[in-house]
Formats: C-alpha cells, sequence, structure tokens
C-alpha cells in the first residue's frame, strides 16, 4: 500500500493503534467569525492561525465579494491579512458560499447592512439549508429578500440598508441565524433588541461569537429572552488568533480512545467556548483516561476496560453525533443520542448516515421520537461505504475503520479538505495505515 492517497478517490484504511501526538488544525468555527469581525473593523486586520479550508474560504471568498482583500502572507503559515478597498458601490454582488452553511448564515447579516443587492448562490446540498428564519428576522428590520420561488434556500437576493429595532429570531433551527445578527447589529445607530423564540440549539456556538465580539470591543446585555445591544458599536482590534479546533481534535481523541491508543493533541485551549470539547467526559465511558494539560490534551485508551453505554444529548454538538454514533457502536449494550432531529437539515442527512454507519459496523440502530437507539457492539470486522461524501461522515467512518482490523472503505478522500484537510496526514502520523481506493 502507498503511503498517500491520491488527492481524490476512496480511501482504504486499516486497522491500528494510534501514537504520537498532532497539533490540532486552527478552528473553523472561530476562522469563520474572524473573517466577520475582521470585515466589519473597516481597517487592515490580521488573522493568525487561520484555517485554509473549503468552508473558509468561502466565507474569504464573500469578504473579498464585500470589497476587502484577503491574502495569505508569504511569510508566515496561517497569516491572512485582510485590507479594506474602497467602499462598494450600490451595484449587484454576487457571492458564492460553496456548502459552507456558516457562510451563508453569517454573511446574509453582514450584507443586509448594505444599501445595495447581494445575491448568494451555492452548492445543491446548501439550498436544502433552512433560511426563512433569518430572512423574517432581517425583514422585519427593513430588508428586502428575493426568495427562490421553488422552496429552496437558494438562489436569493438580501437588500438592505436594516434598521436598529427589535426582531425575533428562531433558537431551534439554527445558531448561525443569531450568530450573524449578533454581529451585524451592533454597527447600526441605534439599539436593537433580539428576542429568541424557543429552544435555543447549539448556544456553545452562539458562546464562541460572543467570545469575538468581546475581543473587539462588541457589547451585548444577555436577557432571559434574547440579547439587547446598544447601536454607533465600532469594532476595535486589528487581529485575531485562531485557536486549535475542538471539532477535529474529537476525532483523534475518540481514535485513541477505540483503538487503545496515547494521543496528545495540542494548541486547544478549554478555556475558549467550543461545542465538541463535551466529548471529552464521554470518552471515560470507552474506559479512556482523558489527561488536560497546560498545552495539550491527552488520551489514553484501553481496549481492557470494558465500555459501559452513554447517553449524550447533540442538541448543543449536532457535529458530534455521527462520531458519537460510532462510539455507542463498539459499546455493549445501548446508548442514546437526543436531540437528532436538528441532523437531517446539515451537508447530508447525518440522521440516516449515522443510522446506516452504526448499521456498516453490524450495531444495530433505530429511532424513538427524537432519540437514536444505539446497541453495539460491532460484529463485523471491516466497513465498506465508497460512497460518503459529508466531511463529518468520512471523519467518523475512518475513526471506526481504524478500530477493526479492516481494511476498510471509508469515503472520498476530498471529503474531509471542507474542515480537516490534513486529517488522513495525520492519521498516518499516529501509526494508522491509509492509502488509496480498491477493493479491500
Amino acid at each position: 500500500m502507498r503511503n498517500h492517497p491520491g488527492p481524490s478517490g476512496v480511501v482504504t484504511i486499516e486497522g491500528g493503534v494510534a501514537r504520537g501526538k498532532v497539533c490540532a488544525p486552527p478552528s473553523k468555527s472561530y476562522t469563520h467569525r474572524a473573517l466577520v469581525a475582521g470585515f466589519l473593523t473597516g481597517r487592515p486586520y490580521a488573522i493568525h492561525n487561520a484555517l485554509r479550508s473549503e468552508d473558509t474560504l468561502a466565507s474569504r471568498d464573500a469578504v473579498r465579494a464585500l470589497g476587502t482583500d484577503v491574502r495569505a502572507s508569504r511569510g508566515s503559515q496561517g497569516l491572512w491579512i485582510l485590507r479594506p478597498g474602497e467602499p462598494r458601490p450600490g451595484g449587484p454582488i454576487r457571492i458564492g458560499a460553496r456548502e459552507s452553511g456558516t457562510t451563508l448564515r453569517l454573511f446574509t447579516a453582514v450584507a443586509s447592512l448594505r444599501a445595495g443587492p447581494v445575491t448568494f448562490f451555492g452548492a445543491p446540498s446548501l439550498a436544502r439549508r433552512p433560511m426563512r428564519g433569518l430572512w423574517s428576522s432581517l425583514e422585519s428590520l427593513g430588508a428586502s429578500i428575493g426568495r427562490p420561488q421553488n422552496g429552496a434556500s437558494l438562489p436569493f437576493t438580501v437588500c438592505g440598508p436594516i434598521h436598529p429595532g427589535h426582531t425575533t429570531v428562531p433558537g431551534a433551527v439554527s445558531s448561525q441565524f443569531l450568530s450573524g445578527l449578533l454581529f451585524a447589529l451592533p454597527t447600526l445607530p441605534g439599539p436593537s433588541e433580539i428576542h429568541v423564540r424557543g429552544l435555543l440549539v447549539s448556544r456553545p456556538y452562539v458562546d464562541a461569537s460572543l467570545h469575538v465580539l468581546e475581543h473587539h470591543g462588541i457589547r451585548w446585555k444577555v436577557r432571559p429572552e434574547g440579547f439587547l445591544a446598544e447601536g454607533h458599536q465600532v469594532y476595535h482590534g486589528t487581529r485575531f488568533s485562531i485557536p486549535g479546533d475542538a471539532s477535529s481534535a474529537s476525532y483523534l481523541w475518540a481514535l485513541s480512545a477505540l483503538t487503545g491508543g496515547d494521543v496528545s493533541v495540542t494548541g486547544v485551549p478549554l478555556d475558549v467556548p467550543q461545542a465538541d470539547l463535551a466529548l471529552l467526559p464521554i470518552l471515560e465511558h470507552l474506559g479512556a483516561q482523558v489527561s488536560p494539560g497546560t498545552d495539550r490534551i491527552r488520551v489514553r485508551g484501553d481496549r481492557s476496560i470494558r465500555p459501559s453505554p452513554f447517553v449524550a444529548d447533540v442538541s448543543d454538538t449536532p457535529d458530534l453525533a455521527p462520531l458519537l454514533g460510532v462510539m455507542a457502536s463498539f459499546v455493549p449494550g445501548t446508548s442514546r443520542l437526543r436531540g437528532i432531529w436538528r441532523l437531517v437539515h446539515k451537508e447530508s442527512d447525518r440522521l440516516r448516515g449515522t443510522r446506516d454507519l452504526v448499521r456498516a459496523l453490524g450495531a444495530t440502530a433505530r429511532r424513538e421520537g427524537d432519540e437514536l437507539v444505539i446497541h453495539g457492539p460491532p460484529t463485523r470486522s471491516k466497513i465498506h461505504l465508497p460512497g460518503l461524501e459529508d466531511h463529518r461522515m468520512v471523519l467518523s467512518a475512518a475513526v471506526a475503520a481504524a478500530a477493526l482490523p479492516g481494511p476498510s472503505q471509508v469515503g472520498q478522500a476530498e471529503a474531509v479538505a471542507k474542515s480537516y484537510p490534513d486529517f488522513f496526514a495525520h492519521l498516518r502520523s499516529l501509526g494508522i495505515p491509509t492509502g488509496p481506493g480498491g477493493e479491500p
């Protein structure tokens, strides 16, 4: 087997024991948010340790389309420099969001600050992502939305400018609706209030937005049912440093636990809001020992310890659901994933995808209301899922494959470029054999 899979195509993974140290890739969530904040400063701005992935490049392109140049520094890896150009006139602007829901939601709110039309388009999978709640909120503040006639979410046009005032946003569909408003509204010439209707899901991602806003001197007051901000606020600061990504690190930590390995991931701070840090206590159900340090988080697996079933609510951590499904598959007994209804609105139907991945392992999965009930352990020695294209599904399947004797096929190599381009290289560095596709 060759050492490197090709730039595209099916990946084959053999079982192994993961050992070593990896520096976490930069956070995708924080790179998006830093691009928004950097654009809103209206000044030259530096993003240190930026993640270059398909999703973050979509946000970079959005910033460029709105008139601010973004260039990678040749002298420093991961340094992006933003330089505002001349203000764009009121003519039409087009923003291609690719497959990035975060780009779509955050920059729709930002574009509504502008007096001219901005048209958004993207991949077919993005056209299935909900947008109505954000559109309605912006319309209540004076924006005009040219909605698609076919019931899809793309393409559409937003034309501002919005004005300060009171608006309502649904909390149970996507926290990105709220995050977009949190970034945009404080710059308006007057106070604004956001009422969050219903349960607010993915609250840690809202906390990440508030963390970035606070860094730039933007203040929101938290109310029982929403948020209140004064207007005329100005984004201060000229730089932001991106933390290591807990979402990407979660696959490495689970890999160590499931293979009986010993993996340390550096660069993920525990004092910066990140939703997927919630994985760490669940790893103990697999018999793993989690040791946070000042510069790394170490996870040591122990296959001699019998795993115990667990219950996890993924309402705040939807990206973890496929990986938690894999983990539950390796546990003898019945585990439950709660808050699963939102999974159907991701890049793919991740509720169905998680269920199919569990069944591919030979474990059982069934839906009971808002729960996915999983009964392990796996009964197969390898998995054959060459058609996977959703990055979270490919990453989760790869972790499962490494814990099996193998060899397994786990989907399209290029899929991970959306969030974790170096994933397969990191697997190899930890001693997990990977290679190009081919019948195992």
